[in-house]
């Protein structure tokens, strides 16, 4: 029986798992998403009046329903092809999930325009989900699953920052950009993390966040990074003059070097916002980590100021106590001077019964 709990969700969402959740009402033309538990229920509809919306079909109906053993799902009742396979199909259902998302977000003062086009390689000219505020304010949502090399990221990203365009790159949950690091314990293989690729490299070295999309069970994942605790940073006297990015429970995104930990959520958990992007609990998260760390650095700072502070004035007054001290403090026996004291005023050769006084009486 299939299990709708987190681990298991976990589970399929590193493991890249490709099922058809999407398929078009014939009677209105929307689109539906099947989900978990619905497979029963929608079995007659879907054979009556549901169709396969991925462009390109050969076989669009008849379409029923599957569940039980495996996450509920929609399947060709004939032979059929999907240009562009499993990609095209993650593809496809991914931007209609994240475009129903944003539409859920802020109904009815948002546009929500979705890329209809079949995918090819000429289809990144526009975003596959763009979102815009009654006021201008537009919010470009992108799922790459297919090769999409840095150069063509960094142009297009780059066109999206001069248009005032919120850019948010979403990647696929498939081995192409989220790469498992297995490592062998007593127990056996486990998940170590994730590593990252050039595509979400380039992003996590300009401290952007790095989210990937399932859209078969509608979740998000988020890479961040354990970081150095606070408590083994404060160590340090002077940490907070460091690296503050590197210190913390969760520093976000990854640092380039380190494997990454992913933060899973649910897509409907997460917020929409018109500057920052998507915002994930994990990005919440490392938000609320990073406000600890930065208020824990500014009292630490200004303990240490204080202590510099106190350690300057003091230094000070042993230094002005020094000044009015008679300076020949420390006699030194030389030729011609055989008592070793000399006159704080004429610099001469001063005599012992003189030493309180520390001058010559007519100076």
């Amino acid at each position: 029986m299939y299990e709708d709990d987190i681990a298991e969700q976990y589970a399929r969402f590193a493991r890249g798992e490709t099922a058809q959740v999407l398929a078009r009402d014939d009677r209105t033309g929307e689109l539906v998403f099947l989900g978990v538990g619905e497979a029963g229920e929608r079995r007659a509809t879907a054979l009556a009046h549901y169709s396969c919306p991925v462009p390109g079909c050969d076989s669009p109906r008849p379409l029923s329903t599957k569940g039980q053993s495996v996450r509920d799902h929609f399947f060709h009742r004939t032979a059929h092809s999907h240009p562009g396979g499993p990609e095209s199909l993650n593809h496809l259902q991914a931007k209609h999930l994240l475009a129903e998302w944003a539409r859920g977000q802020v109904a009815r003062v948002v546009d929500v325009v979705v890329n209809e086009e079949e995918w090819a390689p000429d289809v990144h000219r526009r975003p596959d989900v763009m979102v815009t505020w009654p006021d201008g304010k537009r919010v470009a949502i992108e799922v790459e699953y297919k090769a999409y090399t840095p150069e063509a990221f960094r142009a297009k990203d780059e066109a999206y920052r001069k248009a005032s365009v919120t850019a948010i790159w979403m990647f696929g949950h498939t081995g192409r950009y989220l790469r498992p690091v297995i490592r062998g314990t007593q127990d056996g293989p486990e998940l170590a993390g994730f590593k990252l690729v050039p595509l979400t490299r380039l992003l996590a070295a300009a401290a952007r966040p790095i989210h990937f999309v399932n859209p078969i069970d509608a979740n998000v994942g988020t890479l961040w990074a354990p970081g150095v605790p606070l408590e083994a940073a404060r160590v340090d006297p002077r940490w907070w003059a460091g690296n503050l990015r590197t210190v913390g429970g969760r520093v976000f995104p990854a640092p380039v070097t380190e494997v990454a930990q992913l933060g899973l959520a649910a897509l409907n958990d997460c917020v929409l916002d018109r500057e920052f992007g998507l915002v994930t609990p994990t990005v919440v998260d490392v938000r609320e980590e990073r406000s600890r760390v930065a208020g824990q650095a500014d009292q630490d700072r200004l303990a240490w100021e204080a202590q510099e502070a106190e350690r300057a004035a003091s230094r000070a007054a042993r230094s002005a106590a020094h000044a009015l001290a008679p300076s020949y403090r420390q006699p030194v026996r030389q030729p011609g001077n055989p008592t070793g004291l000399w006159c704080s005023k004429c610099r001469r050769p001063l005599a012992l019964t003189l030493e309180r006084l520390g001058r010559h009486v007519t100076c």
